[in-house]
């Protein structure tokens, strides 16, 4: 059936001489695959760099519900980058959003909430005067709570220990795997209970992110580590 989608492409194959396979998250019927022939002769390459991660595109795609390899009747952009792809740092940002996305969705799991919020992240993070150093650890917490582990925040202060399971600051601390340690939960309980508007020092926000994504582990099945968490942290000095 023919259908109408935007879609968010994750990764792109290369497929054969002239053809790749994307997989692309859409917004109607959540990530799926897609063969996309000819993208890769010399006549179709403008059209072809539309396929690359990062890039909205607004689709008319042939749906068929439980198919490996769907097919696309036509595409035109969804949105055209202004500062991202001239912009090393903003661009590290988005590839490390992109690629916790990546790790947080499945096939044909239809998600619009999820969806709008990626979208809004990451054109926010082209049109914003200035990148907002914190961008990375707020992404990961508006994301946990759209996909329903999001950390309560505690004004308790003998509550000083955030427990990764339960999601929670408790008094004691518990496991040290199931546990962050005492500054980067007070770190985290800082960043919760002001409104996420604090600055903090590069140090601290390496800790936060590391903490975040230690949670992320918990909570999502089959969660891994970013790669691009590396390079994120040479250019948010």
């Amino acid at each position: 059936m023919l259908e109408k989608s935007e879609g968010l492409v994750i990764k792109t194959t290369r497929y054969s001489e002239s053809s790749v396979i994307a997989r692309i998250f859409t917004r109607e019927f959540g990530w799926l695959n897609f063969h996309i022939p000819g993208v890769r002769s010399s006549r179709n390459k403008s059209k072809g760099n539309l396929f690359q991660p990062l890039q909205f595109l607004e689709l008319d795609i042939y749906h068929h519900p439980g198919k490996n390899l769907m097919k696309i009747k036509d595409y035109r952009p969804g949105y055209i980058y202004r500062k991202l792809p001239f912009d090393m740092i903003r661009q590290s940002v988005a590839i490390f959003m992109l690629e916790v996305l990546s790790k947080c969705i499945h096939e044909e799991e239809r998600n619009p909430l999820l969806y709008d919020f990626v979208r809004q992240r990451l054109i926010q993070s082209d049109e914003e005067e200035q990148l907002d150093l914190m961008s990375p650890a707020n992404y990961l917490l508006q994301l946990s709570t759209i996909l329903g582990f999001q950390p309560m925040a505690s004004i308790n202060e003998q509550a000083e220990y955030f427990h990764l399971e339960d999601g929670h600051f408790d008094e004691m601390a518990g496991h040290p795997e199931l546990t962050l340690d005492l500054k980067v939960s007070r770190i985290l309980k800082q960043l919760l209970n002001n409104n996420r508007s604090l600055a903090f020092s590069y140090q601290e926000r390496q800790l936060l992110i590391d903490g975040l994504l230690r949670y992320f582990q918990i909570h999502v099945p089959g969660f891994k580590q970013p790669t691009s968490l590396d390079i994120l942290r040479q250019v948010l000095r």
